[in-house]
This record gives C-alpha cells, sequence and structure tokens, in this order.
C-alpha cells in the first residue's frame, strides 16, 4: 500500500469535502462532484515513488539544516581568519621584500654613478693633458704648415677619444640602468606569479 504523503491527504480531504458537499446541497449537479472527485484521484495516482522520495528528502534537509549551520559556521569562520592572518603575513613580508628590493636598486645606483663620475672626470683630464701637450708644441712650431698639420691631428685625435669615451660611457650607463632595475624588477615578477596562484 502506498504511503500517505501531504499531497495524497490533501487529495483524498479533497475527494471527501466535494462528496459532503454534494450530500448537503442537492443543487450541486453530479458531473461537478464526479470531476472534483476524478481529479483528486488522478493527483493520489499520478504521485510516484520519486516524487515521494523527493518530498521525503526536502523534509529530512529541511530539519538537518539547522544543526547543518551551527557545525559549519565555527569551521568557515576558522577558515576565514587563518586565511587573513596568512595574507596579512605574506603582504607583510612581501612589502619588506619590497623594501629590500629599493634598498639594494638604491645603492647599486649610487655606486654605479660613482664610478660613471670618476670615468667622465678621467676622461676629461685626459683631454684637457692633451689640448695642454698640443698648446706647448703649437707655441713651440714656426712654420705654418706644420702648426696647421699639429693642429688638424690633435682635433682628429680629440674627437676621435671624444667618441670613444662617449660610447664606452653609454655602455656603461646602460649596464648600470640593468643593474639598477635588476631588483626591482625581480620583485614585480614574484608579485606577478604571487597575484597569479589560484587559490
Amino acid at each position: 500500500m502506498r504511503a500517505r504523503t501531504p499531497v495524497s491527504e490533501s487529495a483524498a480531504t479533497i475527494a471527501e469535502s466535494a462528496t459532503a458537499v454534494a450530500e448537503a446541497t442537492p443543487e450541486v449537479p453530479a458531473e461537478t462532484v464526479e470531476a472534483v472527485t476524478m481529479t483528486a484521484e488522478t493527483i493520489t495516482a499520478a504521485q510516484t515513488p520519486v516524487a515521494i522520495a523527493v518530498v521525503e528528502a526536502t523534509a529530512e534537509a529541511v530539519a538537518e539544516t539547522p544543526i547543518a549551520i551551527e557545525t559549519t559556521t565555527p569551521g568557515i569562520k576558522q577558515t576565514i581568519e587563518w586565511k587573513l592572518k596568512n595574507f596579512v603575513e605574506e603582504f607583510v613580508a612581501f612589502s619588506e621584500g619590497n623594501l629590500e628590493a629599493l634598498v639594494e636598486s638604491s645603492r647599486i645606483w649610487s655606486a654605479g654613478m660613482q664610478e660613471l663620475t670618476k670615468q667622465i672626470a678621467a676622461a676629461g683630464k685626459t683631454s684637457f693633458d692633451e689640448g695642454v701637450l698640443t698648446c706647448k708644441a703649437l707655441s713651440a712650431v714656426k712654420p705654418l704648415k706644420e702648426a696647421i698639420d699639429l693642429q688638424t691631428s690633435f682635433s682628429k685625435t680629440a674627437i676621435e677619444k671624444m667618441i670613444g669615451d662617449a660610447e664606452l660611457i653609454a655602455e656603461d650607463s646602460i649596464r648600470l640602468t640593468a643593474q639598477t632595475l635588476a631588483p626591482i624588477t625581480a620583485r614585480v615578477s614574484l608579485a606577478v606569479e604571487t597575484f597569479n596562484k589560484t587559490p
């Protein structure tokens, strides 16, 4: 025999009510009573074991929901607190790493600029010394042609040296910039990897 559920009980109640109304009120046509009774019986007959199982499972789930919420809430709270604590610790460590990278970058830049300044000063001193020697040599020369040849030779040598020094300084500046940015670039790469992690 099929178990009585709220749906089958309601359908049976409807059929009984329709019959009672028909008996108490002779004006209600017999066809109407018969249609209501058939509809109620159809609803009762249409219930399948799956529908009954769904109703019973839903009733059980609703009954167990408060217990599940009580047992789950502390676990969720603990997980959130743990994740928040880890996030703060990681953020502080990451910020310290960023500061260390900036300090290291500043140190590299300062040391490199000192070297570049020494290099520029040395090139300037060499050019000045060569200019003084050329002036002394020019003052000792008597024929005009020799003076012109000496001046031309000095100018050619000075321009070649200036171009060579400028290329060397440019290469060293590029190298210094790369070395200076290396700690910061490493931190940016680490930040990208960290933020791209899937939780």
